[in-house]
């Protein structure tokens, strides 16, 4: 009797641990899911303000800032300055093609 009642106290152990591994897991990915969330809609505020700067600037000085990020092998950024660029000056074959 009292190795059936200890067996099925371990057994009762080892199932709310589970049961509570499983919780704490699931618990990590909510977390995950909504810090992924967070960090796009900060992405995507970063770009909306790029674009902002960007707007303020003659279409030189973004083909110069542009030019320069792409020397310094910074394509993402210079791909926001270049399409400005591009925008103002569409026939710019040199743009078009870095772009």
């Amino acid at each position: 009797m009292r190795l059936k009642t200890l067996l099925f106290f371990l057994i009762l152990t080892f199932a709310c641990n589970l049961t509570d591994r499983v919780e704490q897991a699931t618990g990590n990915d909510d977390k995950l899911k909504f810090n992924n969330r967070t960090i796009r809609s900060l992405q995507a505020e970063l770009k909306s303000d790029m674009r902002n700067a960007i707007k303020q600037m003659t279409a030189k000085e973004a083909e110069n800032e542009a030019n320069r990020l792409y020397e310094n092998e910074a394509y993402g950024q210079a791909y926001y300055y270049y399409d400005y660029a591009n925008g103002k000056k569409p026939f710019d074959k040199e743009i078009s093609y870095r772009l």
